[in-house]
């Protein structure tokens, strides 16, 4: 039996061995996931004893830099708890510079608005404007059956399956009707750059979900195309994007004949989304 304070120290210090980013934060998160502890017990009961033995397998999978999400099966994402799998990329922080842009061009959180979300993955976007909008509803489109199973599993779990529709398909994806939003972020790592991620994420995310061809842009043009076809005229997109590719985008835009309305940075302070709506 060890305490609580002691195994917190030493799986801190292994973590930062083997060079994890934040070892003091995933050692609390994973020691409270294994215990079933609350925040409040695992700051005043320090000196509680545990078997640590129980604790080892999850010591072990974070020692090899699998992500704290996938290994307890969630991440939050805008206040919201998401299951996360091998299958989707992990929700990440920057991503919600794109649920800011859409609240700030769409104020009204009673809007009855139709959305669309390109490569949804986890549907943490998508369900996150739907948690948002009372009144909307949505349709997300992945090549990938697991990952539409996972974007199924969130919409249960957050209450929103009614007002989802989960589509298996490609960019090109035949869908009914128009939208007033389409979202997307979709792989926009250049397969070059692949090999210099982080192990968390090259072994344990999908890597559908992050390249994005030669110059990470592969599928901008494909989905810009389906645009064209499925936006309302009154309607906006919002892309994420990475780090210095929203020139290259808004040329990509111009060239769909569609418009760029604004770029949005993220809490960093790099532009992390483009807005865009049709021409005129």
């Amino acid at each position: 039996m060890q305490t609580l304070r002691s195994l917190y120290q030493l799986t801190t210090k292994a973590f930062g061995d083997v060079g994890v980013e934040n070892p003091q934060l995933d050692a609390r998160l994973l020691l409270m996931h294994c215990y079933g502890l609350s925040h409040e017990f695992f700051i005043t009961e320090q000196n509680k004893l545990f078997d640590g033995t129980l604790f080892t397998p999850f010591l072990q999978r974070r020692l090899k830099h699998e992500p704290v999400s996938k290994i307890i099966g969630f991440k939050e994402f805008w206040s919201l708890p998401f299951i996360t799998s091998a299958d989707v990329l992990d929700p990440r922080p920057d991503s919600e510079t794109l649920i800011e842009s859409v609240l700030a061009r769409v104020p009204d959180k009673n809007a009855d608005i139709r959305i669309l979300d390109y490569g949804t993955g986890s549907g943490c976007l998508l369900l996150t404007l739907l948690h948002e909008y009372k009144n909307a509803s949505g349709v997300g489109v992945d090549i990938s059956e697991k990952a539409l199973n996972v974007a199924a599993q969130n919409a249960e779990k957050l209450g929103l399956d009614d007002r989802l529709t989960l589509i298996n398909g490609s960019w090109d994806a035949p869908l009914e009707g128009e939208f007033d939003v389409i979202i997307s972020n979709p792989p926009y790592i250049p397969t070059a750059d692949l090999d210099d991620l982080r192990k968390d994420v090259t072994e344990f995310d999908p890597m559908l979900a992050l390249d994005g061809g030669d110059d990470g842009l592969t599928p901008y043009p494909q989905i810009l195309a389906s645009i064209n076809q499925y936006l309302k005229k009154s309607g906006f997109f919002v892309f994420e994007h990475g780090v210095g590719q929203e020139s290259d985008i808004a040329n990509l835009i111009t060239d769909s004949g569609l418009q760029t309305l604004d770029m949005t940075r993220d809490l960093s302070g790099r532009v992390r989304c483009v807005i865009g709506s049709r021409a005129g």
